[in-house]
């Protein structure tokens, strides 16, 4: 992250934004140490000299901190305040998740989220799901899709629905995450990305790859 300058990782659910910005910073804090330690310590043949060394990083440095200002000059004076959040991921995830109450699309994107990270909201998530299942079922939404079912664990359904589901699958317990193989877990997260992903189109916001809502994922496997 520190030699790419993705912007996108300033996302709480990636690195965070204080952590992103201060990890920018000191990049080339580091590369003014490496060059004091190779100015003071290195003594072997075709040793650059100090004096070039330093004004050629000032220059870069320089560089780098008017190519920055130029990109946060061209951004939506809005997004600013994400360089320099102090929001961890498990907040974000709680947050958008009670922000978003009354707007289902949006509440169910928490299951494209690492479960983990929303475990002090899991009792108020449970009770939500088990509210509105029935509800979805017969409605069908278009988010509401096979993939973005078994990605719901059978506690967040109400028994009889997971009844229901188990008879759909002619008398075998339900697909899920961890009776997935890859290939069916990685179309579960695609749908489940999708839906949040359209959202963000929806709001202009910054846009996350879906490779990174992935690896969001990954800890949920090894959970259910």
């Amino acid at each position: 992250m520190d030699f790419t300058g993705f912007p996108h990782f300033r996302h709480p659910l990636d690195a965070g934004g204080a952590y992103w910005t201060g990890n920018m910073a000191l990049n080339q804090v580091f590369c003014l140490v490496t060059i004091w330690f190779y100015s003071e310590y290195y003594h072997g043949p075709a040793k650059l000299e100090r004096q070039y060394l330093f004004p050629v990083f000032g220059s870069l440095a320089l560089v780098w901190v008017l190519s920055f200002v130029t990109f946060l000059s061209s951004l939506n004076p809005g997004y600013w305040e994400g360089f320099l959040s102090l929001e961890t991921g498990a907040g974000y995830c709680v947050r958008y998740f009670r922000a978003n109450v009354g707007d289902e699309e949006k509440q169910i994107a928490v299951f494209a989220m690492n479960m983990k990270k929303w475990t002090p909201i899991a009792d108020e998530v449970r009770a939500w799901t088990k509210l509105c299942f029935k509800r979805w079922k017969d409605e069908r939404p278009s988010w509401f899709t096979k993939g973005l079912i078994a990605g719901i664990p059978d506690d967040y359904i109400p028994t009889e629905e997971v009844s229901v589901l188990h008879e759909a699958a002619r008398g075998k317990r339900r697909l899920t995450l961890d009776r997935m193989d890859v290939a069916q877990r990685i179309q579960v997260v695609v749908d489940a990305s999708l839906i949040e992903q359209r959202l963000e189109l929806a709001e202009a916001g910054p846009i996350r790859p879906i490779m990174t809502l992935a690896s969001w994922r990954q800890d949920s496997f090894k959970t259910r």
